[in-house]
Protein backbone atom coordinates (compact mmCIF):
# COMPACT_ATOMS: atom_id res chain seq x y z
CA UNK A 1 0.00 0.00 0.00
CA UNK A 2 2.80 2.71 1.34
CA UNK A 3 4.97 1.32 -2.35
CA UNK A 4 1.81 2.41 -4.33
CA UNK A 5 1.45 5.43 -2.45
CA UNK A 6 5.27 5.94 -2.92
CA UNK A 7 4.50 5.14 -6.74
CA UNK A 8 1.62 7.46 -7.25
CA UNK A 9 3.52 10.59 -6.17
CA UNK A 10 6.51 9.75 -7.88
CA UNK A 11 4.79 9.24 -11.54
CA UNK A 12 2.72 12.54 -10.64
CA UNK A 13 5.97 14.91 -10.08
CA UNK A 14 7.55 13.04 -13.59
CA UNK A 15 3.93 14.65 -14.84
CA UNK A 16 4.43 17.38 -13.48
CA UNK A 17 8.40 17.99 -14.63
CA UNK A 18 7.62 16.95 -18.04
CA UNK A 19 4.99 19.26 -18.31
CA UNK A 20 7.52 22.00 -16.39
CA UNK A 21 9.92 21.27 -19.39
CA UNK A 22 7.55 21.43 -22.12
CA UNK A 23 6.30 25.17 -21.03
CA UNK A 24 10.19 26.21 -20.76
CA UNK A 25 10.82 25.06 -24.40
CA UNK A 26 7.29 26.51 -25.05
CA UNK A 27 8.74 30.14 -23.55
CA UNK A 28 12.08 30.25 -25.09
Amino acid sequence: EANREKLAAKTIHKELNEADEANLLEEA
